[in-house]
């Protein structure tokens, strides 16, 4: 897709008033535009609502939990059969695929064929007829220096269905499984910015010395460290009731950040000195992605209760007239916004009807 870069900032921001579904609208941005808009910071975010005149729309943030097995492989390519990944039980995290070459996801804990390749998405494989887990089977492989395999087109799928097509296998395991939440942007970015209050992204240790994760905007004492040779300096409880942000900066401003946890004796230590106090510790999550490559994800702004993926498939993104984002089925249809430029932060986007 070529780039077009523009300095009229009146053509930063395109609203397509057609109604797609997130997939849809990506590739219509792609083609159209460069993709689907990302965000970077509060007031980029009250411009692209205020262009948007009250009407809700996608934006490029989606969710993309499946990774390969093998290191360095990216998921993109998929041949789902239809309906699928349903991920029937909330427990369905690795997958099969029969020999027709569409995929199914199913539980990892049953047992299977499956297929050992010498490497990456381009490498020779084997197909081993032994029933085995998911996990089972790709300790067999990698045990072998090998892994199961990672697929990007259907050549690929050509090539292993040939491999399963005369065995009495209805269906064997390759390499794709269900790590985590992965929100990501449609470009490939990492998400440095988003609209909606982070939900159980943070870290703390409770009374009884366990880590669990909590709602980084609740109030904790917490944890912090010092790059010192004094051991009983090392650790410093601050008993303030701070959110898990705000905890950070005070470390960073008196001390070297919040505690990280390299090893259980370590724990120990630091639990010991908590004296039973709960506390924040360095840990948290940020599985959030823009759609533009490159861009990290730190900005957010849900709606109360948001994103909460209700039934399991909300995996895609739409900011209402407010400015506050939901998460939302990606096969919803929405009108959109796209954004010119390789960096949609210094080049410039429009608002057009379709």
């Amino acid at each position: 897709m070529k780039t077009h870069q523009t300095s009229n900032i009146s053509e930063r921001y395109t609203l397509i008033e057609e109604l797609k579904t997130w997939t849809e609208a990506q590739q219509y941005c792609r083609e159209h535009h460069t993709d689907l808009v990302n965000i970077k910071n509060t007031s980029e975010n009250e411009e692209i609502v205020k262009k948007a005149q009250g009407k809700p729309f996608w934006i490029g943030l989606f969710n993309e939990p499946w990774k390969w097995s093998h290191q360095g492989d990216n998921y993109t390519f998929h041949t789902w059969a239809n309906g699928q990944p349903s991920n029937q039980g909330g427990n369905q995290n690795c997958v099969k695929m029969n020999k027709t070459g569409v995929w199914t996801d199913t539980g990892c804990d049953n047992q299977n064929s499956f297929l050992c390749c010498e490497g990456g998405s381009s490498s020779q494989c084997f197909y081993e007829g032994t029933g085995k887990t998911w996990q089972e089977a790709q300790s067999y492989c990698r045990n072998q220096s090998r892994d199961l395999p990672s697929i990007q087109d259907q050549a690929r799928v050509n090539e292993l269905i040939g491999l399963i097509s005369s065995t009495n296998d209805t269906a064997c395991w390759i390499g794709l499984y269900h790590d985590k939440e992965n929100w990501q942007w449609s470009s490939g970015g990492d998400v440095i910015y988003s609209n909606w209050e982070p939900y159980l992204f943070c870290a703390s240790v409770n009374s009884e010395g366990e880590w669990e994760d909590s709602r980084c905007s609740q109030g904790n004492y917490f944890m912090c460290y010092s790059e010192t040779s004094n051991i009983a300096e090392r650790y410093t409880l601050i008993e303030e009731l701070k959110t898990w942000t705000e905890a950070q900066q005070y470390c960073r401003e008196h001390h070297t950040d919040l505690v990280s946890i390299k090893n259980a004796s370590e724990n120990e230590e630091i639990v010991k000195k908590a004296q039973g106090k709960p506390f924040w510790i360095g840990l948290f999550n940020e599985p959030w992605k823009w759609s533009h490559q490159g861009d990290n994800y730190t900005f957010h702004n849900w709606n109360k209760g948001k994103p909460n993926n209700w039934g399991g498939v909300q995996n895609c993104v739409a900011m209402s007239k407010t400015g506050g984002w939901n998460d939302y089925g990606c096969k919803k249809q929405k009108p959109f916004f796209c954004c010119e430029g390789e960096d949609p932060v210094q080049t410039v986007f429009s608002l057009n009807s379709v």
